[in-house]
């Protein structure tokens, strides 16, 4: 069940490619600040963020099981 909140594994799929989420960053590309899921990232009221998700393909036999 993708995106389900009982689960620890987040996985996405489009079209014949799986992908597990791995974590939230502060850059597209992954080499900002990172946040793992249910992290609490604190800011001052006048500062906004942009989180990325950062995902990682799953190998074939990772996904079929």
């Amino acid at each position: 069940e993708p995106f389900s909140a009982d689960s620890d594994d987040y996985v996405l799929t489009v079209g014949a490619v799986s992908f597990r989420f791995v974590e939230w960053n502060t850059e597209k590309d992954g080499s900002g600040m990172s946040a793992d899921i249910g992290d609490i990232v604190t800011l001052p009221l006048s500062e906004s963020i942009t989180l990325y998700a950062q995902w990682a393909v799953i190998a074939d036999a990772d996904a079929a099981g």
